[in-house]
C-alpha cells in the first residue's frame, strides 16, 4: 500500500475513533437527561466536572509527554517506555482518584447522600483514565484500528449499561459511574495485548521510570499550569452552580452545554489530525506558512462554529423537546446563545490560534491566555452567579472565553512577529 493511501486510511480510522467516542458521550448525556430528574443529573455532571478537572493533570503529565517523547527520546525502546508509562499511569491515576473517593466515602458515611457520587467517581477514575492511556498508546504504536476497536467496545458497554440500569430501576447518580468503569476495563482488556503484554522485553532496553517521570515533569509543568488555570475558566462553573444554586440548576446548565458537544468533538478531531501536520509544515516553511495559517485556520473555524451556533439557537426549542422529552429544560433556553458565543471564542482561542501556538512549541503562551481567562472567572463568576443565576454564570463564562481568545491572539501575533526573517536577523 502506498504511503499517501496509508495516511488517508489512518486518518479515516482516527476520525472514526473520535466519532465513536464522541457519539457515545453525547448519547449517554441525552439518555441521562431523559431518564433522570434535573437534580439527579446535576449531581452526576457536578462529579463529572470534577473528574474532567482531575483528568487534565493526567493529560498534562502523562498523555501529552507520551506523544512527544515516544518517538524522540525512546524511539528505539518504545515497548519498554510504554510499559513504564503504564506504571506512571497507575501512580497518577490512582493518586487523582484517591481524594474524591476518600472524601466522598467520608461525607457519604456522615449522611450526605450525594457525596457517594463523588466516591464512585473516584473509584472509576483510574479505570477510565487507563482506557484513555491505552488508546493513546495504540496511536503511538501506529495502530489506530486498535484504538477504534477499544472505543467501540467502550461505547457499546456504556450505552448497554445505562439502558440496563434504567430498565432494572437502578439508575442513580452514583450507579452511573459503575458503567464507564466496567466499559473502560472491557475496552482496556481488548487493547492491552496490542500495547503492553504482547510485547517481549528487549534485552538491554530498559526505560527507567524515575528518568521518565522527570522527563514528563520537565515537559508537563507548563501544560499542567495551563490545565489548572484553564479549569478555572471552564470546569469551575458546574460545581459553583451546584454549590450556590443547587444541583437542579447545575443539571439545567449542563443540559444546554450538551447541545454544543457535537461541534466541540468535531473540532477536537480536526485538532488531533492537524497538529502534527501543522507542526511539520511550520518547521520547514516558517513565517510564510504561519502567517497564512493564522488567517485561514481561524476563518474556517469561525465559519464552521458560527454556522453551527446559529442553526442550534434557531432549532433549540424543538430540539430540546425531541432529545430531552422534558419541558423542564426549556426554562434554561435563555443561556444557549451565551454558551454559543462562548463556544466560538473558546474554539478560536484553543482550536485555531492555539493549535498554531502549540505547533510553534510555545505552551507558555497558552498558559498566560488561560490565566487571563481564569482571572475574569474568579473576579466576576460568583457575583454574576449571585445576581443573575445560571444566566450570570453563562455571561461570566462568555467574558472569560472572550478574554482568553484575545490573549491567545495577542500571543500568536507576538510569535508571528518573532518568526519573521528580518526579526531573526535583528536578533543576531
Amino acid at each position: 500500500m502506498d504511503c499517501p493511501r496509508q495516511l488517508r486510511l489512518k486518518a479515516s480510522i482516527t476520525l472514526a475513533d473520535q466519532a465513536v467516542t464522541s457519539a457515545a458521550a453525547f448519547c449517554l448525556n441525552i439518555l441521562l437527561v431523559r431518564w433522570m430528574e434535573p437534580f439527579e443529573y446535576g449531581a452526576f455532571v457536578t462529579a463529572f466536572a470534577v473528574f474532567l478537572f482531575l483528568s487534565r493533570f493526567h493529560q498534562a503529565l502523562l498523555l501529552e509527554p507520551m506523544a512527544v517523547f515516544a518517538w524522540s527520546e525512546y524511539k528505539g525502546r518504545l515497548a519498554e517506555y510504554l510499559r513504564t508509562s503504564l506504571h506512571l499511569h497507575w501512580v497518577i491515576g490512582c493518586g487523582l482518584g484517591l481524594l474524591p473517593a476518600v472524601a466522598g466515602f467520608a461525607f457519604g458515611s456522615a449522611g450526605f447522600r450525594q457525596a457517594w457520587t463523588f466516591a464512585a467517581m473516584g473509584v472509576a477514575a483510574p479505570m477510565v483514565l487507563l482506557q484513555w492511556t491505552l488508546r493513546r498508546m495504540a496511536y503511538l504504536a501506529g495502530d489506530p484500528a486498535l484504538a477504534l476497536r477499544g472505543a467501540a467496545i467502550y461505547a457499546f458497554a456504556l450505552i448497554a449499561g445505562i439502558c440496563g440500569l434504567q430498565y432494572s430501576s437502578r439508575l442513580s447518580p452514583e450507579a452511573v459511574w459503575l458503567v464507564p468503569a466496567i466499559g473502560a476495563l472491557a475496552s482496556s482488556a481488548s487493547m492491552w495485548p496490542g500495547v503492553g503484554l504482547a510485547w517481549k522485553r528487549q534485552p538491554g532496553a530498559r526505560a527507567d521510570w524515575r528518568a521518565a517521570a522527570l522527563l514528563h515533569w520537565s515537559y508537563g509543568r507548563w501544560a499542567a499550569a495551563f490545565s489548572a488555570t484553564d479549569a478555572l475558566s471552564e470546569a469551575l462553573y458546574l460545581p459553583l452552580i451546584a454549590a450556590v444554586l443547587g444541583l437542579r440548576q447545575a443539571g439545567l446548565f449542563r443540559a444546554m452545554e450538551n447541545l454544543l458537544q457535537p461541534i466541540q468533538m468535531t473540532m477536537a478531531s480536526f485538532a488531533l489530525l492537524g497538529l502534527p501536520i501543522i507542526a511539520e509544515t511550520l518547521k520547514t516553511e516558517g513565517h510564510r506558512f504561519l502567517a497564512q495559517a493564522g488567517r485561514k485556520v481561524p476563518a474556517a473555524t469561525a465559519i464552521l462554529c458560527g454556522s453551527y451556533a446559529v442553526l442550534l439557537v434557531g432549532a433549540a426549542p424543538g430540539l430540546i423537546r425531541f432529545l430531552y422529552g422534558r419541558e423542564a429544560y426549556a426554562e434554561a433556553l435563555g443561556i444557549l446563545p451565551l454558551l454559543a458565543v462562548t463556544l466560538v471564542c473558546r474554539t478560536l482561542g484553543d482550536g485555531s490560534w492555539g493549535i498554531l501556538i502549540r505547533a510553534a512549541s510555545r505552551p507558555d503562551v497558552m498558559f498566560w491566555g488561560s490565566a487571563a481567562g481564569a482571572a475574569v472567572s474568579l473576579l466576576f463568576g460568583v457575583p454574576c452567579l449571585m445576581f443573575w443565576g445560571i444566566k450570570g454564570a453563562a455571561i461570566a463564562r462568555m467574558a472569560s472565553a472572550a478574554v482568553f481568545m484575545l490573549s491567545v491572539l495577542a500571543g500568536f501575533l507576538v510569535i508571528l512577529k518573532g518568526s519573521r526573517p528580518d526579526a531573526a536577523l535583528r536578533a543576531t
